[in-house]
């Protein structure tokens, strides 16, 4: 049998990491002191445990002299003080050594860590709110401390101290926050009318130091005013959202008709350090028509950074309580929304299949959920064919011909689907839908190879290139650069939907950017028809 003597190690844990402090915090955890005796032959126990100061500067009575209330927790059972009443340590009774400044913490009762085990000891305090910025504080421990060590059968335990100074904790007055726009919510189109639209996502992100609690923000209509107004929501207001609760309003309008600053934030969210929440801008969208409106207004709400202060931006140091203007002093800007009168939607039903003349291939519905009809004038594809000859299409809309018969070249990688400007397959019914389907109208190779076709709805990639107005004529969005002008469509804002040559001169077009149904603003996926030799 080997008999092993007690033993104890102690050192200075990395827990917890270097970071900032606020001045005023309370129950601040400065530092963990590790307890092993994983190669103890018995229990060990002590009464008390000295510590060292190895901040800056070292002078006695300057930062050290500002911690009080200064404790010892078990990290097994974080709640419960080893150190209280008279055992409550202030520092400024500190005995200055040549290289630090020494505390003696002595506890209630004796501290007991089990043969073969390791514990942990949290020491946590009050700093005072003046403690002085930049002031660094490290608790540790020095190897040429002693302290009176016992095993359980009384044994005296030579305990091996290994020299550790800590982590640095530096002194700041307060907090900081940072603003971003939640990249989440991309650029999209909006029904006129609609409501509880999102119109923007903000990040709010606070510093290191400390919890913030937001009390207020600023905001503003960005883009000109001839984008958008405050006329363009409801009562000229939006709502602010902290997840599935509402926390405030703000109202635009007045002198400054683009700025508005919000209600207190209630509740206020709060941000822990280090970590993010995202605030939702909601509001309800204005009608549109004849006598009412901006017809394609792009309406973006901005966070106004530049308003800082208890008239602006602010929140409140969750550990200081100081007040502290939002650390993001310039605009930003969300993707933004653009509203139209009637706003259809594309999805795609065809899955590829069997290649062959007269065959359907692909298919996708257009959906038209409001009260008025919408005009489409073109809808573009991408193509990609091996082996045969097939190169001819028509597009069908519920059965009618939306086009004329359209070629294409092997070497081509897109086809345009032009409408006969006079086809009532254009005209998608309010409240309704209609089912496009494109078929091939040249007759599949018949030689004894295969042949494959690759199509997929293309998508604009931004808005109608080039144009001085919120909508455009056909021409106009036709002359856009590339993908810009794939889908070209109207929703008659002020003027009766029809299809003829004549309405295609109205400042009423625009592209399919932002339309619902397309996947973040890009094709749909590639579909393959084959025919095999």
């Amino acid at each position: 049998m080997t008999v092993r003597a007690a033993a104890l190690a102690i050192s200075a844990s990395t827990q917890p990491t270097a970071r900032g402090i606020i001045a005023g915090a309370q129950g601040f955890e400065f530092a963990r002191i590790t307890l092993d005796a994983g190669g103890s032959g018995e229990n060990v126990r002590f009464g008390a445990i000295p510590l060292t100061y190895n901040g800056t500067p070292q002078t006695f009575g300057a930062e050290e002299s500002k911690m009080t209330s200064c404790q010892l927790f078990d990290t097994a059972n974080p709640t419960v003080a080893l150190n209280t009443g008279s055992n409550t340590v202030n520092p400024s009774t500190s005995t200055a050594t040549s290289t630090a400044l020494q505390q003696t913490f002595t506890l209630d009762q004796q501290f007991t860590v089990p043969s073969g085990t390791v514990k942990t000891l949290s020491l946590k305090c009050n700093l005072s709110s003046t403690a002085d910025t930049a002031s660094q504080i490290r608790w540790g421990v020095l190897s040429t401390n002693s302290m009176s060590v016992s095993g359980a059968s009384g044994s005296d335990v030579t305990e091996v101290i290994t020299t550790g100074v800590g982590q640095t904790m530096t002194v700041s007055t307060s907090g900081s926050y940072t603003v971003t726009n939640d990249t989440s919510l991309l650029y999209t189109t909006a029904q006129a009318g609609a409501t509880g639209v999102t119109l923007a996502k903000f990040r709010f992100t606070a510093g290191a130091n400390e919890a913030v609690d937001l009390k207020q923000i600023a905001l503003l209509l960005g883009n000109s005013s001839a984008s958008s107004t405050p006329a363009d929501l409801v009562g000229q207001s939006v709502s602010i959202w902290n997840g599935a609760t509402q926390i405030g309003t703000a109202n635009f309008g007045g002198s400054a008709a683009r700025h508005a600053t919000s209600t207190a934030l209630t509740p206020a969210p709060r941000v822990e350090a280090g970590e993010s929440i995202v605030l939702t801008i909601k509001g309800n969208l204005s009608a549109q028509g004849i006598n009412e409106g901006t017809p394609g207004a792009l309406l973006s709400v901005s966070y106004n950074g530049a308003n800082s202060g208890i008239n602006g931006n602010y929140a409140t140091g969750v550990s200081s309580q100081v007040t502290i203007s939002g650390g993001t002093s310039s605009e930003v800007t969300s993707n933004g929304l653009r509203i139209f009168r009637t706003l259809p939607s594309i999805a795609v039903t065809s899955t590829g299949g069997t290649l062959g003349a007269g065959l359907d291939l692909y298919k996708f519905v257009v959906t038209n959920p409001n009260s008025r009809d919408v005009v489409f004038h073109k809808f573009t594809m991408s193509i990609a064919t091996s082996g045969g000859a097939t190169n001819a299409f028509i597009l069908y809309g519920d059965g009618i011909a939306f086009n004329s018969s359209t070629s294409t070249t092997a070497s081509e990688t897109f086809i345009e689907l032009v409408s006969t400007q006079t086809s009532q397959a254009q005209i998608v019914p309010a409240n309704g839908s209609k089912t496009y389907i494109l078929k091939a109208t040249t007759a599949v190779d018949t030689a004894s190879v295969s042949e494959s076709i690759n199509l997929a709805l293309l998508a604009d990639t931004s808005y109608v290139a080039d144009i001085n107005t919120l909508m455009a004529t056909v021409v106009q969005v036709e002359l856009g650069a590339g993908n810009t002008d794939n889908v070209i469509w109207s929703p008659f804002s002020t003027t009766t939907p029809v299809a003829t040559a004549d309405t295609q001169s109205n400042l009423d077009w625009t592209n399919g950017y932002g339309m619902p149904g397309f996947p973040s603003n890009a094709a749909f996926p590639v579909q393959v028809w084959t025919r095999a030799n």
